[in-house]
């Protein structure tokens, strides 16, 4: 299997005749398992790399199979996918350029946080699209204004609005977007992370499935944890368990509402053993920022605990409460440790890719 530089790498030839020397960006980069239902688990060899054309305002889905990347298709469209951490910080480095906002991002008088929503599709008078990441700016002291602006990464301008915030997005005291954090970045969308787990009790295998992290998940924005090949005592139960759809109602509608993602993972308390990318085998369950009252976590994940208990498959979501579903549950949090409990059950677990 490529690798992912190289996959990237074999994305830029192939967009090559269509970009030319244009700027551009890839935002993600996956690969899935081969199209059509089976028994058993299959190596993902399909890769879908998203691009975005900031020059022409338009969006790449690459697509194709990996043994045969001459045969890659390209498909464009003018929707807009999910603003990566990377396209985040550049519209950042935009503005600690600009006359602006440089000197008081510098001098820290502003706070950057990523609001809702965190794009803008603009229509150009040419007929053509522009992709504008925006910024929220919290003021660090009184007397400052809260402000949500937005950032031309294709001219390197910056995009400010009368009421201080784009149309359905709020620049007051409640805001659309989550200014406090840890400095603990989340994973990009496509980062890699499959695993195989099996539940025993004894000899016997109790359950045996593939699990996919939330950044590597299914779907143009994700589907949190996917379960996928299924198997109860030998016997096939399910083959795929995602959620691709998470519609958010945000109150008095004043920052959507919206189709959030779900592939972004964060960061929770958990110690043990890391068998593949993405996951960790635990002693004991892990903790999230509700139940260790800090937000400093030692591990990039994000707020699900997936431990065998009864002959069960259970979840403990962060700060959502706990689930203890019989047998089998839809994944919808976002990434996973394995916690191996119980007397008489063991978890293993081990990179299925």
């Amino acid at each position: 299997m490529l690798l992912p530089k190289s996959a990237a790498r074999t994305v830029t030839r192939a967009l090559r005749s269509r970009l030319g020397g244009a700027e551009h960006r890839i935002l993600s980069l996956r690969f899935d398992p081969p199209e059509g239902k089976s028994r058993r688990p299959a190596r993902a060899s399909r890769l879908h790399a998203v691009v975005v054309d900031y020059k022409g305002g338009r969006t790449l889905d690459v697509r194709g199979d990996l043994n045969e990347p001459a045969r890659l298709q390209v498909t464009e469209s003018a929707r807009q996918p999910a603003v990566s951490r990377a396209e985040f910080d550049d519209a950042v480095r935009v503005l600690g350029r600009s006359r602006e906002f440089g000197e008081a991002l510098r001098a820290g008088k502003l706070q950057v946080y990523r609001p809702m929503p965190p794009h803008l599709p603009v229509e150009l008078a040419d007929g053509g699209r522009e992709r504008q990441i925006t910024v929220g700016l919290l003021p660090g002291g009184r007397g400052g204004e809260h402000e949500v602006v937005a950032v031309s990464l294709a001219r390197r301008r910056v995009v400010r609005f009368e009421g201080g915030a784009p149309a359905r997005a709020l620049a007051a005291a409640r805001l659309c977007g989550v200014p406090a954090n840890a400095e603990q970045p989340t994973a990009e969308q496509g980062t890699l992370g499959t695993v195989r787990i099996r539940v025993r009790r004894g000899k016997t295998v109790l359950w045996e499935l593939l699990a996919t992290r939330p950044a590597a998940s299914s779907g143009f924005w994700g589907s949190g944890i996917e379960l996928r090949n299924v198997v109860y005592r030998g016997r096939s139960v399910l083959y795929q368990a995602h959620v691709p759809i998470l519609n958010v109602r945000y109150d008095a509608d004043k920052c959507g509402p919206y189709r959030d993602w779900q592939w972004q993972e964060g960061m929770i308390q958990a110690d043990g053993t890391d068998v593949a990318p993405g996951f960790r085998l635990c002693p004991s369950p892990a903790k999230t920022a509700a139940t260790t009252s800090s937000s400093s976590q030692n591990w990039r994940q994000a707020g699900t605990a997936i431990s065998a208990s009864g002959g069960y498959a259970r979840t403990a979501r962060s700060a959502h409460g706990s689930v203890s579903p019989p047998p089998v549950r839809r994944a919808s949090a976002t990434s996973t440790t394995i916690t191996s409990t119980g007397a008489w059950t063991s978890t293993s677990a081990e990179p299925a890719m």
